[in-house]
């Protein structure tokens, strides 16, 4: 949108270049926004057309209001200020400040690496874009993707998209998704905001429609205005169409028990009575262990629209990712899901297996419920 000679984009990247909405040129003159003008009583071709009323912008320019106010005053479309691309100065610099594994920064540290760097926390998130995307593992596309969330805690949390080679697409997971997934790990109760390097999918969007207020959540985009998730996904369908309260990062506890578990079975059972499954009710969850002895742990986040929901077993990979630690590395699997379930994951976290880790062993328990 041209005001002034100050450049904006709205929302629907609309240009206008006639700044007065009765036609006159007043968009074309020298003066700047904010600049002392006389501005006339009334728009000189309102008047010579014998309907006289005020020019907008030479009253706006009078008053010395912003740009995005005037933008919105002329055209009645809500405009955000187009956002900053990330800085490679900036992102080396942050690189340098940042731990080795840097996928979850709480609330403190977050607020001292933007004080430090002397940029918002807007502007932070979408530094840590380039710093997130150089961790993906996309062997098959090759395009990498970071993103990053604030929670409602104020703690930032990084994603990366993941792919596995020779199996089904639909095995990929995305960047937004491991956000969602680090998050739910972390216990955090809300996302408020999400800066990704490119526009969500379809499927993203889908996703993070399931999320606590979700219409709320703010995107950020490199180079392009703020929105929020409604206006990406509008007419939405999703939880409220099935009648689900519930949302993903809400405390979830299915009551799944098990007469006997050793220590990486009650670990996945743990994470099995943390899963988000209010449609099929099969909850899930999936423990890692690593030659080294680490575990990891991941439970299953459905969606109202089947399809973007993320297996147990790719959220404890996404772990597995975070701790900056190889495929190579699994030891041993353990899946735990509910016996009466309307859905299994035993023959997807299977045929991942055979393709990342096959030497691993790998073992399904089923669970009762309440």
């Amino acid at each position: 949108m041209i005001i002034g000679t100050q450049t904006f984009q709205a929302p629907t990247g609309r240009t206008v270049s006639k700044a007065c909405n009765d036609g006159c040129s007043h968009s074309d003159d020298s003066a700047q926004l904010g600049d002392p003008v006389s501005p006339p009583e009334a728009c000189p071709k309102s008047v010579a057309r014998g309907q006289s009323h005020p020019c907008p912008l030479q009253v706006a320019l009078q008053a010395r209001v912003t740009s995005e106010t005037v933008a919105q005053q002329l055209t009645g479309i809500p405009v955000s200020p187009v956002q900053s691309k990330p800085d490679p100065a900036t992102t080396q610099k942050l690189k340098e400040l940042l731990p080795d594994k840097p996928f979850v920064i709480e609330s403190g540290r977050a607020a001292e690496l933007a004080r430090t760097l002397g940029i918002s926390g807007e502007q932070l998130m979408l530094e840590l874009i380039p710093v997130a995307r150089e961790m993906a593992r996309p062997p098959v596309s090759e395009y990498l993707v970071g993103a990053v969330g604030r929670g409602e805690s104020g703690n930032l949390y990084l994603g990366v998209n993941l792919e596995f080679g020779k199996q089904a697409l639909n095995q990929t997971t995305h960047g937004e998704q491991f956000v969602v997934q680090n998050a739910m790990q972390a216990g955090e109760a809300r996302l408020t905001s999400l800066a990704v390097s490119a526009e969500p999918c379809g499927h993203c969007r889908q996703f993070l429609n399931e999320l606590t207020g979700a219409k709320e959540l703010e995107i950020l985009i490199p180079e392009k205005p703020k929105v929020q998730l409604k206006e990406l996904l509008p007419r939405d369908f999703g939880p409220q169409d099935l009648g689900v309260t519930a949302a993903v990062l809400s405390p979830q506890a299915h009551g799944l028990s098990l007469p006997e578990t050793d220590e990486l079975t009650g670990q996945a059972l743990q994470a099995a009575n943390k899963s988000y499954s209010p449609y099929s009710q099969s909850p899930s969850g999936v423990a890692i262990e690593l030659k080294d002895g680490s575990v990891f742990t991941g439970s299953y986040i459905e969606n109202a629209a089947f399809n973007p929901s993320l297996s147990p077993l790719q959220a404890a990979l996404m772990n597995v990712v975070a701790a900056k630690k190889s495929y190579d590395e699994i030891k041993r699997v353990v899946l735990v899901e509910r016996q009466d379930g309307k859905a299994s994951q035993d023959f997807a976290t299977s045929a991942v297996l055979a393709s990342i880790a096959p030497n691993a062993e790998y073992t399904v328990r089923q669970a009762k419920g309440e």
